[in-house]
């Protein structure tokens, strides 16, 4: 998550959530910054304690349609 085609996400991330929002992670195996199109989809559900990401490979219905 620290790679650094994932740090201005992660920081603006981080920014949201002291405000009280409930952020997830954004995928590191994605294209990060450097991606070439951004595809805005739901928030994933919580489940658990685990970290919670933005990823094509959720196995959510829309993650699913997507791919």
């Amino acid at each position: 998550m620290d790679a650094p085609h994932m740090t201005a996400l992660n920081c603006y991330a981080e920014g949201l959530r002291p405000q009280g929002r409930d952020v997830p992670w954004f995928d590191p195996h994605d294209g990060g910054a450097a991606a070439r199109c951004l595809i805005l989809l739901e928030r994933p559900a919580r489940i658990g304690d685990a970290p919670r990401f933005v990823s094509c490979d959720n196995p959510a219905p829309a993650q699913r349609n997507l791919r």
